[in-house]
């Protein structure tokens, strides 16, 4: 009788670490994606100051998406998705959002308004 209690023993704790590791693993992948999120979405956003060079759409399944390339101070040419709704014309000064985030330093850009020009336009 007791080697079969030590048997029944043996497979309860061999079960139990085997739960434990699984657990252990889907817990620390977990935390680790939380904080790989928290670094990416966390970071600096600041104005830039680009000029339309173009614009385009694309057409997909949900519908026509539209873009302008913009060409900030630096040199960058980007391509943004802004709304259909806004109306651009090549030279055009706009005002981007670039995001910086704390994960590896990624940049993202997003159209944020029209330059308004000293004549108030």
């Amino acid at each position: 009788m007791s080697d079969i209690n030590k048997q029944l023993d043996a497979e309860l704790k061999k079960d139990w670490h085997k739960v434990f590791r699984i657990n252990s693993i889907i817990i620390a992948v977990v935390i680790l994606l939380f904080m790989l999120l928290i670094a990416y979405t966390t970071g600096e956003t600041i104005e830039k100051e680009a000029e339309v060079v173009s614009f385009h759409s694309q057409a997909s399944d949900t519908g026509e998406v539209y873009f302008i390339i913009a060409k900030l101070k630096s040199g960058n040419i980007l391509k943004i998705k802004v709304a259909r709704e806004i109306s651009f014309k090549k030279g055009d000064a706009v005002i981007l959002k670039e995001r910086n985030t704390n994960l590896f330093g990624f940049k993202s850009y997003s159209f944020f308004k029209f330059k308004v020009n000293n004549n108030g336009v």
